[in-house]
């Protein structure tokens, strides 16, 4: 029983071998054009869910500087926000975290913007973000 952990660990860091079979797997999936029908599939229901997000900020009234095109966040703000930390702390009685543009920004600057991840924007989300 003492041995097994050093030996664990001994194990991790000399051992920089990937096992054929994942190599096999890899090789497969390249090669055979299935990541790449994955990713297609990926991208294009990424695309389709920031078009629904897009559309449902705009019907609540939030605006963009520059329209988005493609990504997992938009960057929006809605003109009847002045302070995100509120509307923040609303959300997050609801389990909705949402970061505000200032956590990603330097020069902290856009304070009235929020960093909205689409991939995890759905119904139930959308109904909170009526102001």
């Amino acid at each position: 029983q003492e041995l097994i952990e050093p030996l664990t660990r001994l194990k991790l860091l000399t051992c920089v071998a990937v096992p054929a079979f994942c190599e096999r797997f890899v090789n497969t999936i390249l090669a055979d054009g299935t990541y790449a029908r994955h990713m297609q599939d990926v991208q294009q229901r990424l695309i389709s869910q920031q078009v629904q997000t897009q559309r449902s900020l705009l019907a609540r009234g939030w605006k963009f500087d520059i329209a988005p095109q493609g990504g997992m966040f938009i960057w929006a703000y809605h003109p009847d926000i002045t302070d995100l930390q509120p509307f923040m702390t609303k959300l997050e009685q609801h389990r909705i975290l949402l970061m505000p543009g200032s956590a990603f920004s330097v020069t902290r600057d856009y304070q009235r913007f929020a960093r909205i991840n689409c991939t995890h924007f759905s119904e139930a989300v959308e109904a909170h973000f009526s102001v």
